[in-house]
């Protein structure tokens, strides 16, 4: 049990700057791949807070805990369309890496089979400005198509004007 005992401590460091009352059961996770990944969940809680405070967003708070998940990616595209921002978890979605989506249009992940009448309905949202909800076939790094869930949203700034726009996406069979 001793050789365990850094571990738990770092674990239960972790949380405790965070406000958690009580590690989870994954404290005992050797490999610590569970660690890796509630630590890439609150990096990307506050990244998030930290990039909706710089643009002044007005209702960042929307942007709760329940949003960031394992299994849902966060992409944040300014009004261009140009992604500024992705959650680590991209890469076991897409095989991208964060840096490789950052600057790039999300219409980097379609391809051959992609809808173009979901494309339009998407499109059309965006322009006027609305919350959508579609599913659409786009291609990981490696060519390979999936089928996308995306709840995309227009984020306005405190004075009302269009900054960017949020996409909460999950592969879904």
């Amino acid at each position: 049990m001793r050789e365990i005992s850094p571990y738990d401590k770092a674990i239960m460091a972790f949380f405790k700057e965070r406000k958690i009352t009580a590690a989870p059961l994954s404290s005992w996770d050797m490999s610590s791949v569970h660690f890796q990944l509630f630590r890439d969940y609150f990096k990307n809680e506050e990244e998030i807070k930290q990039l909706a405070k710089e643009v002044k967003w007005k209702n960042y708070k929307a942007i709760r805990p329940s949003n960031i998940d394992l299994d849902r990616v966060i992409v944040v595209t300014n009004t261009e369309l140009e992604i500024v921002y992705a959650t680590d978890n991209i890469k076991r979605m897409s095989g991208f890496e964060r840096d490789e989506v950052i600057g790039k249009k999300p219409s980097m992940f379609q391809g051959a089979l992609t809808s173009e009448s979901v494309k339009a309905r998407i499109r059309n949202s965006i322009i006027n400005e609305v919350t959508f909800e579609e599913t659409i076939t786009n291609y990981k790094k490696n060519g390979s198509p999936y089928s996308c869930w995306i709840k995309g949203e227009p984020i306005f700034n405190k004075k009302g004007k269009l900054v960017n726009f949020i996409a909460f996406e999950k592969e879904v069979a």
